[in-house]
């Protein structure tokens, strides 16, 4: 890494080379290391002055880290000798990205190259034996707080006028409509 007109070594894991390939506004960088042993490259995270293996997919002898976002998210790809699909990293964990599209579809996610703050991966894909750049958008499964907050409030509001209304029923008060 070079910083303030210094060069340092951040070294490799096990391994005889590492290569960055990508780094965040947080000073954090991702890539590949080479592993002495039964497995190919490793994808590894460099943070803190730490270097540290991110893992495999079940299945897999090599994978490689291409991009990290400020949120701490990665990407890349990861395969066997003859197969190779996408993959995100995030809080500890690596998923095949594949597993976030319908297998119905024929699509094949290869590999992630890059994420954005917004949470938007380039990447390549393949159906019926043809490659093209795609971009897949990250949708949260849970709610942002902003959102449930509005929906209960909505739901409050709602409940409010249902009582009202109940109310001038009862006293026989005219309802509008």
């Amino acid at each position: 890494l070079y910083s303030a007109g210094h060069m340092a070594d951040i070294g490799a894991l096990e391994g005889s080379y590492a290569n960055v390939l990508a780094f965040n506004d947080l000073g954090q960088a991702v890539g590949k290391t080479g592993y002495d042993g039964p497995l190919g490259d490793l994808p590894f995270l460099y943070s803190g002055g730490v270097m540290s293996v991110l893992g495999m997919l079940a299945g897999d002898n090599h994978a490689t880290a291409a991009d990290i976002n400020n949120g701490g998210q990665i990407v890349g790809k990861a395969g066997s000798d003859i197969d190779e699909h996408a993959f995100l990293y995030e809080n500890g964990v690596m998923l095949d990205l594949n597993a976030l599209i319908d297998p119905a579809s024929g699509w094949r996610l290869t590999s992630a190259s890059g994420i954005n703050d917004g949470q938007q991966i380039a990447g390549q894909a393949c159906k019926a034996g043809q490659c093209f750049a795609v971009r897949l958008d990250l949708i949260n499964a849970v709610p942002e707080p902003a959102s449930v907050a509005m929906l209960l409030g909505g739901l409050a509001l709602l409940g409010g006028l249902g009582r009202r209304r109940q109310a001038k029923r009862a006293t026989g008060e005219p309802m509008a409509a």
